[in-house]
Parts: C-alpha cells; sequence; structure tokens
C-alpha cells in the first residue's frame, strides 16, 4: 500500500514538472514572437522612413508605339532629383497629355524607387497632305501639326486634294473610316477629294491591290466593306474602276 502511495507521488510530481515546462517553454515562444514582431516593425519604420526621402532611381515608359520615350520622360519632367513618394500623378498626367498622340496614362510606383509610366496611344488613321507634307490625323479626328516624312509615316491611307472647304467632310470620312474592319483599311493607298458639280462628296480611292474606286464619302463605309468580295471577280491588269456611288459596279472608266 504505502508503495503505491509513493508511485502515485511520484508520478503527481512528474506531471507537475511537465506542465511547469509547458509554460516555461509557451512563455518564452511568445517572448521570442514579441520580439520578433518588434524588430520586425522596427526594420520596417526604419525602411520606410529611408524611401520617404528616396530618390527615383529609374523611369521606365511602357506601351509607347510613335511617341519617344525621351518625350514622354520630358512631358512628365520627372527626374532623379525628384522624391519617389511624393509623385502627383494627376499633374503629370496632364502633362503627358499635353501630346495629342497620347490617349491614355498610368502612373506607378514600383519597388524599389522605381517609377513606371504606361502610355496607350491614339492610333494615325490617316495622313492630310498639304503643301506636299503629311500631316497624321488621329482616330478621334484631331489632326496633329506635327509633319511627317514619306518614308517615316504608317501604313494607312493618304487623304489629298482636301481644300478649306472640304474640313465638314473631311471629319466625316475620318468617321467612315474608323468603322471599316482594320484588313480593308490596311488596303487603302490614297484617297483624293474629286467633288463634282452633282456631288461634292465624291471620292476617288487607289487601292494596294492595284484597283481605283469611286465613292461618295455619305456611304463610304458601308459600300467599301463589300470591297474583298469585288475584287475576287475583277482582274487588276485590265484597271477595272469600282464605282461605290449609287448602284455598285465596275468598269474602265472614272
Amino acid at each position: 500500500m504505502k508503495k503505491n502511495n509513493v508511485y502515485s507521488f511520484n508520478q503527481k510530481v512528474q506531471q507537475l514538472k511537465m506542465m511547469q515546462n509547458r509554460k516555461i517553454k509557451a512563455s518564452r515562444r511568445k517572448k521570442a514572437l514579441v520580439i520578433c514582431i518588434l524588430i520586425i516593425i522596427i526594420l520596417l519604420v526604419c525602411i520606410l522612413f529611408l524611401n520617404r526621402s528616396a530618390k527615383i532611381s529609374k523611369i521606365s515608359v511602357k506601351g509607347n508605339e510613335t511617341v519617344s520615350q525621351s518625350e514622354i520622360i520630358s512631358l512628365a519632367n520627372l527626374s532623379s532629383k525628384d522624391n519617389y513618394w511624393n509623385l502627383h500623378k494627376e499633374d503629370i498626367t496632364k502633362k503627358i497629355k499635353k501630346n495629342k498622340k497620347i490617349k491614355e496614362v498610368n502612373v506607378s510606383n514600383k519597388f524599389p524607387n522605381q517609377v513606371v509610366i504606361d502610355v496607350k496611344e491614339h492610333k494615325t488613321i490617316a495622313y492630310k497632305v498639304k503643301d506636299n507634307y503629311y500631316y497624321p490625323i488621329l482616330e478621334n479626328g484631331t489632326m496633329l501639326d506635327k509633319v511627317i516624312n514619306n518614308q517615316d509615316k504608317e501604313n494607312v491611307p493618304v487623304i489629298k486634294q482636301v481644300t478649306g472647304n472640304d474640313e465638314y467632310l473631311l471629319e466625316k470620312l475620318i468617321s467612315e473610316l474608323k468603322t471599316l474592319p482594320i484588313e480593308i483599311q490596311n488596303k487603302i493607298s490614297e484617297i483624293h477629294f474629286s467633288p463634282t458639280d452633282v456631288e461634292n462628296s465624291q471620292i476617288i480611292l487607289y487601292t494596294t491591290d492595284g484597283f481605283t474606286v469611286s465613292a461618295l464619302i455619305t456611304d463610304f463605309s458601308r459600300k467599301m466593306k463589300f470591297y474583298p468580295s469585288i475584287i475576287k471577280k475583277l482582274d487588276p491588269k485590265q484597271h477595272p474602276v469600282i464605282h461605290l456611288e449609287d448602284a455598285i459596279y465596275a468598269n474602265g472608266e472614272l
């Protein structure tokens, strides 16, 4: 009986010691966790404090096609002297959009100390020829003052023989061009304004396939969509003229 009591007492002592050890270990783990959290917080505060005074280390430009990276950075008026955290993004966006070719701008911070300017450009839908110079016309109808050399121009239609009285018709033509499938737009090489006494919206088109097309601006897009199916029946070597004014037909005369 006494032996049993002694064994039971020893067992209880061991259990108490185990419980105490567990409590001590749990307490140590809590202290270590608290210390780690404090160290992390202190490090984050230090990093944040240091970066608050950090300067821009790199400026990247994405999405630009015809507007150069240097021009966009120049418009943004950013340099390595500027504070990385103190970016006035709305002001930067407005400055970059002073270039009428720029459609959208997104300015973002990229750790560490990099600034990313992501832009989207208005597409050039045509060129207007004036005094033998090429002026880009954008998809929104804006004509740029910037002169483009023949070798630098994009693969879009060139509009010729436009007078000061044709500005409304030019706007209408651009609107019609935008609704054409891109594969048909790419087939148009030149568009000549060719008004008559009867119809002032008449135009003559020259295509990369070797065909000449006579059409009216007023319903140009609707009828020009038939162009791919029309030319399947024609031989460009015979120099046919495709008429899209009223009825759709082809002959050898304008």
